[in-house]
């Protein structure tokens, strides 16, 4: 481990006057915010995809045994769109946002607006036709990593596993859906179960994270009572 990473963190935390009280690794917070013991014992793989990465957390007999971090995440369509349609990145983030899904293809006529990098022009598009450049691009996005995914679990010889999906990307909609007609694929959207909070931030996988750390804080200060 790269200890001196984490000392110029704490340098970085102190020159605000903030006191750094230990760090939580990722890898552990999301898994303790999603998995029972019993996921943890009999299998299960954590996919984490976030902007710019996908992590995968592999368990078995309460052992985090294989984990990897895959260098593509969401903003991988970003710019797959921002290219097709030579937007800019903020343009092609909204039209992902706002029209990515992979709900079962839909022929429309209904026109949406494509704005220029230099935002000087607008060109409008059909949503069928951009539904269909949407999901080839999303079928080539989840084939890279669900390829890795599959790799990880015959390496660790992990068979039939729970499978779960968490952050941002995996909330477009009919998401698991669209992964069990195109991979066979049937997960579950990674939720926390450890922490009584809003309703809203309990059903959005985007704080999986963020609660799994609490939840580590909250028992890490009751067991030193």
């Amino acid at each position: 481990m790269d200890y001196q990473s984490l000392r110029n963190i704490v340098k970085i935390f102190e020159g605000l006057d903030l006191e750094v009280k230990g760090f939580f690794p990722k890898t552990l917070t999301v898994s303790e915010a999603v998995l029972k013991p019993e996921h943890k014992q009999n299998g299960s793989v954590v996919i984490d995809i976030s902007d710019r990465m996908t992590e995968v957390m592999v368990w078995k007999d309460q052992k985090l045994v294989a984990s990897k971090f895959l260098s593509i995440g969401g903003a991988w369509l970003t710019e797959k769109i921002s290219a097709r349609y030579k937007l800019d990145p903020v343009a092609a983030e909204n039209l992902k946002e706002k029209y990515g899904s992979v709900e079962n293809e839909f022929k429309s006529e209904e026109l949406i607006p494509l704005w220029s990098k230099s935002e000087q022009s607008r060109e409008m598009i059909k949503r069928g036709d951009f539904q269909t450049v949407w999901l080839t691009l999303v079928k080539e996005w989840m084939t890279l990593i669900q390829g890795e995914v599959e790799q990880i679990l015959s390496e660790a010889r992990i068979f039939h596993p729970d499978i779960f999906f968490t952050g941002g990307p995996v909330q477009m909609d009919g998401f698991l859906e669209w992964m069990q007609r195109e991979f066979g694929v049937e997960g579950k959207i990674g939720l926390s179960h450890q922490l009584d909070t809003t309703p809203e931030i309990l059903r959005s996988p985007v704080w999986v994270p963020a609660l799994g750390m609490l939840h580590w804080i909250d028992y890490f200060k009751r067991d030193l009572e």
